[in-house]
């Protein structure tokens, strides 16, 4: 459980550096005091694990990020813009975290509230982090 702890402290750490969002340790609307922020799911045991020679395993972590933003004028547009801001360094995560093992970085899917919550926006990714790791 500790590589995943590591790998999603350097995924939050690596999208708070490159898009500037606040990171936040909430999960809900109510309790975040910076906008635009992000929250980085703990790791549930949702992960795919291939075993292959030499006592090295690939394993696939599935992750949530939920992002939050406020705007005067169009929190849905707003919303899409950190979208892609997050999505953007999740797709350079890979080639800048290869000393973690991590092989692929990417995001399957993203939902945003579509203006349920203005001047309020929430936006979820869901990305996948395929990942080398040791077994005994």
């Amino acid at each position: 459980m500790a590589r995943l702890s590591e790998i999603r402290t350097a995924l939050e750490d690596w999208i708070v550096l490159q898009t500037g969002i606040a990171a936040n340790q909430t999960p809900y609307i109510e309790d975040v005091n910076e906008f635009p922020s992000i929250n980085v799911g703990k790791q549930d045991n949702s992960r795919v694990t291939q075993y292959y020679g030499n006592s090295q395993s690939i394993k696939t972590y599935f992750i949530n990020i939920r992002a939050y933003v406020w705007s005067d004028d169009d929190s849905i547009t707003e919303s899409e813009s950190v979208c892609n801001d997050i999505e953007s360094a999740i797709d350079s995560f890979t080639a800048a975290h290869r000393a973690l093992g991590i092989y692929n970085a990417q995001v399957n899917d993203l939902h945003t509230d579509e203006g349920l919550f203005t001047p309020y926006g929430v936006a979820d990714l869901n990305a996948t982090i395929t990942y080398e790791e040791d077994y005994t």
